[in-house]
C-alpha cells in the first residue's frame, strides 16, 4: 500500500508502467520469501495450543538463531522505516500541489499513523514472545490475555481493520456503537434549542 502510494505521487507518469513491470515479480516474491523464514517450523515438532478462542502454534527450536520471531522483527522494522520515510516525502509533495490535496494528505497521514502504531506494537509483541516461556502463557491467564490482546490490536492497526480501528475511523460505526452517547447529546441539543425558542417568544 505504501509503495503504491509512494510511486503514484512521486512518479505519476511512470506509476502504471512500474507496476505493470514489477507486479508479477512482486506477487511471486510474496509467495517465495516467507519460505526462507518459516522453515524452522517445517522441520520441527509442532503442537497446537488453544488460547481463549484463538490458537498458537508452538514448535521446538532446533536452532536458537533460527526463529520466526526474528524474521517478523526484521520485516516489521524495515516496513516501519519505509512507511515513515515514504509518507514524509509523499506528504511534502502533496502539500506543494495546493490546498485541494489537503484532504488526501490528511487521510494519508492518518493511515500512516495507524500503520506505524501497528508495526510498533508488532515489534513490541515479538520482543515479548522472545522473553516469555510457553509455561507462563499456560499458567498465568492475565499474561495470556495481555499477549493475545496486544497481538490482536497490533494486527488491527497495521491492517487498518478490526473493531478498534474502525471505531476510531468510521463516524457511522461510532454513532451506531455509541448510540446512547449520541442520543444523550441530541436530547441536550433539542432541549437547548427549545429553551432558546421559548425565551425568544416572550
Amino acid at each position: 500500500m505504501n509503495v503504491n502510494r509512494y510511486t503514484s505521487v512521486n512518479h505519476p507518469i511512470k506509476h502504471k508502467t512500474i507496476w505493470m513491470k514489477y507486479c508479477s515479480k512482486s506477487i511471486t516474491a510474496i509467495f517465495i520469501i516467507p519460505a526462507f523464514f518459516v522453515w524452522p517450523v517445517a522441520i520441527a515438532q509442532t503442537s497446537f495450543l488453544p488460547i481463549n478462542g484463538q490458537a498458537v502454534i508452538v514448535y521446538d527450536h532446533l536452532f536458537s538463531w533460527a526463529r520466526t520471531t526474528y524474521a517478523r522483527m526484521i520485516i516489521a522494522a524495515v516496513t516501519l522505516i519505509f512507511t515513515v520515510f515514504s509518507s514524509i516525502i509523499t506528504s511534502s509533495k502533496l502539500r506543494k500541489l495546493g490546498k485541494h490535496m489537503k484532504s488526501i494528505e490528511f487521510s494519508m497521514n492518518v493511515a500512516t499513523l495507524f500503520t506505524s502504531i501497528g508495526f510498533i506494537l508488532l515489534l513490541v509483541m515479538q520482543v515479548v514472545y522472545l522473553t516469555l516461556h510457553v509455561e507462563t502463557l499456560v499458567e498465568k491467564p492475565w499474561v495470556r490475555m495481555l499477549v493475545i490482546g496486544g497481538t490482536q490490536i497490533g494486527n488491527d492497526f497495521y491492517m487498518l481493520s478490526g473493531p478498534v480501528v474502525l471505531l476510531i475511523l468510521d463516524k457511522n460505526i461510532r454513532r451506531s456503537t455509541l448510540s446512547w452517547k449520541y442520543k444523550k447529546n441530541d436530547s441536550r441539543r433539542v432541549s437547548k434549542i427549545s429553551t432558546h425558542r421559548s425565551t425568544g417568544t416572550h
